[in-house]
C-alpha cells in the first residue's frame, strides 16, 4: 500500500479532530478494465481499507461508471472521455456526490449540534506520511546549476493549468546539475 495514501485522513484528523473526509473512486480505463475482469482495482482495496480503518465513508465512482458503461448508458469514448471527464462525466459524478450527501444529511441536525471529534485509531503503517510537510522552493538550498524562478511560466508554450505557472519553482538546464536537500525522515519527495 502507498503509505502517502494512508497518511492524508491521519494528518487531517491530527490537525483537526472533526473533520469529515469522504473517499470518492475516480473512473479510468485501467479499473473499468480490473471491474470487468472480476477484481477489485488494488488502490480501491487500499483506499477502502483506510475508509474501514477511520469509520469514513467512501463512494466508488469507478464501479458505477463501469457498470454504467456496460449497461449501454454511455461509452467512456464519446461520452466520458477521460480520467478527467467531460462535462457528461462531471455531471455523473456530481450527481452521484449529491445522493451521498443526501442520505448523509437524511436528518437535521438538532439545534445548536457542534461538530463532534473523530475517534483516532492508531496508525496503520507507522512509515506513512502523516507527518509529512511541504517545503517552499526559497527554502531549499540551491546547488550549482539551479536557480529559483519566483515567477515560472514554461519557454515551450505548451497549456499549463492555473497553478502550476507563476509559482516559484526550482530549475535546472545543465544535464548532471544536483541538488542536496538534507532532511530527517524515512522518504522525501518532489512535487
Amino acid at each position: 500500500m502507498c503509505s502517502s495514501d494512508l497518511g492524508i485522513v491521519r494528518h487531517a484528523r491530527l490537525l483537526n479532530p472533526a473533520v469529515d473526509v469522504v473517499l470518492l473512486h475516480f473512473a479510468d480505463p485501467d479499473k473499468l478494465a480490473s471491474y470487468r475482469a472480476g477484481r477489485t482495482p488494488e488502490v480501491i482495496q487500499n483506499h477502502e481499507r483506510v475508509a474501514v480503518h477511520y469509520a469514513i465513508p467512501s463512494l466508488n465512482l469507478a464501479r458505477e461508471i463501469t457498470e454504467r458503461i456496460d449497461a449501454g448508458e454511455f461509452t467512456w469514448d464519446r461520452d466520458f472521455v477521460s480520467l478527467h471527464p467531460s462535462p457528461f462525466g462531471q455531471t455523473l459524478y456530481t450527481r452521484s456526490i449529491v445522493r451521498l450527501l443526501e442520505a448523509a444529511w437524511k436528518e437535521p441536525s438538532a439545534l445548536g449540534a457542534t461538530a463532534r471529534p473523530h475517534a483516532l485509531p492508531p496508525a496503520i503503517d507507522a512509515n506513512s506520511y502523516f507527518r509529512g510537510r511541504l517545503l517552499a522552493p526559497d527554502r531549499v538550498p540551491l546547488s550549482t546549476g539551479w536557480r529559483l524562478d519566483p515567477n515560472w511560466r514554461p519557454s515551450d508554450k505548451v497549456a499549463t493549468r492555473p497553478g502550476f505557472v507563476d509559482v516559484p519553482m526550482l530549475i535546472a538546464d545543465t544535464p548532471g546539475a544536483e541538488l542536496r536537500l538534507p532532511f530527517d525522515g524515512t522518504a522525501v519527495g518532489f512535487f
